[in-house]
């Protein structure tokens, strides 16, 4: 499901959520919007899965 914000678009999915950009690089201002806007639809932010996590299963 798509939810247009007063500075972008966030896809709202049973996985994850993502903020449609055009570019490779997002403004931090952009970045914050989009955290409030998630914020103020009752979904938290999720962290993000470090690098150096283990997999199930043990193996990197």
């Amino acid at each position: 499901m798509a939810h247009d914000f007063n500075r972008g678009t966030l896809l709202l999915t049973p996985v994850a959520d993502f903020l449609l950009v055009t570019g490779e690089l997002v403004a931090p201002d952009l970045y914050d919007a989009a955290l409030t806007a998630l914020t103020e639809l009752g979904r938290e932010r999720q962290p993000a899965v470090p690098r150096t996590a283990v997999p199930p299963g043990g193996r990197p």
